[in-house]
């Protein structure tokens, strides 16, 4: 007879510490009141619950047959990828029975040989808020449109009358010692009526669902180099993105309002816009500018148009970042997911 003998304390006794710290873990899910799961995605990218609560279980109601098949699937899966490209966690929204949960999923273990990659989420009923934002955003846009048609029908009919005037006074002292003054009149309210319609195209872009969004960035980007004297460019990669009605209008809003405040206050003098789709067929569009940049705590407590910019893309499914540009000055990053897009 021949007997080996091997120490295992050290393995038995990593083996009870796992045990223990899974047993601690299912203590802290189940006394959780939040929808509390802890994701895993296995070598073909599907994703398979480790662990959840009651609450993730009664409210979410989300089976591993869900996550691996079906919208909920290819929602969960993109989310997942972008949490654990970028190692960040996101935010997104999912709908239950007439209410709306924001989703926070977070990557606590990478992706290693033999190891899955492992995601941690918690969900809260944001209903109350989101359906507040939808007012909000709403009552933003007839307030816009309103704007923009008294605009075009007040002060621009007026210019358009003072131009008509200018143009007769022009011809009756042509030839005249005051005739250069009467032209300068006639062109400074024709250049004013111009930039009082670009401004008001800008307040209510009508024709977005026409003209689609490169051509509707593009005559943004000639609106603000008009109105705020900024070099400003536009690179469309995207072609047809599949936006329609409200989301065409929301990606439009976030970029107008990223450009705006590229000028306003970071004193940019150069903004760059570029529209793609990246990998996993995500709408991403990039507003970067060469102004004096945006500090980490101005980006996280932003203000009023920070606060709707980051609305514009959850009501989406989407996400916002806002921070320092790699080479100065403010980057502004929105991405719609895939399934929200086509």
């Amino acid at each position: 007879m021949i007997g080996v003998q091997n120490d295992v304390t050290a393995r038995v006794a990593a083996q009870r510490e796992r045990e223990a710290e899974a047993e601690r873990l299912r203590g802290i899910f189940a006394a959780s009141a939040a929808p509390l799961g802890l994701l895993e995605r296995s070598p073909d990218g599907s994703l398979a619950h480790v662990l959840l609560n009651e609450a993730a279980a009664e409210t979410l109601r989300l089976s591993d047959a869900d996550l691996k098949a079906g919208t909920a699937g290819v929602h969960w899966s993109a989310a997942a990828t972008t949490a654990g490209r970028s190692g960040e966690p996101i935010r997104f929204d999912v709908a239950r029975d007439g209410r709306t949960f924001e989703v926070l999923l977070a990557p606590v273990e990478s992706e290693k040989e033999g190891a899955p990659a492992r995601f941690l989420y918690v969900a809260a009923d944001v209903t109350a808020g989101r359906e507040a934002t939808e007012d909000l955003l709403h009552v933003s846009h007839r307030q816009l449109r309103q704007i923009a048609q008294d605009v075009h029908d007040g002060v621009g009919q007026s210019l358009a009358g003072a131009a008509m005037l200018a143009s007769a006074l022009l011809a009756d002292l042509a030839g005249g010692p005051h005739a250069d003054e009467a032209r300068r009149l006639r062109d400074l309210l024709l250049r004013s009526q111009a930039q009082l319609r670009s401004f008001a195209l800008g307040l209510d872009p009508v024709d977005l669902d026409r003209i689609g969004m490169g051509e509707a960035l593009g005559r943004l980007a000639a609106e603000a180099e008009a109105a705020l004297g900024v070099d400003v460019s536009v690179t469309d990669r995207a072609g047809e993105t599949g936006l329609r009605g409200e989301a065409r209008l929301d990606v439009y809003r976030v970029a107008q309002e990223a450009l705006t405040n590229a000028v306003r206050h970071g004193a940019a003098e150069a903004v760059r816009l570029v529209l793609r789709r990246d990998g996993d067929g995500d709408l991403v569009l990039t507003v970067d500018d060469d102004g004096t940049g945006i500090s980490e705590a101005a980006a996280r407590n932003g203000g009023m148009g920070l606060r709707t910019m980051r609305a514009r893309a959850q009501r989406h499914g989407g996400s916002l970042e806002v921070g320092p540009g790699a080479g100065g000055g403010t980057r502004v990053r929105l991405r719609l997911p895939a399934d929200r897009v086509a």
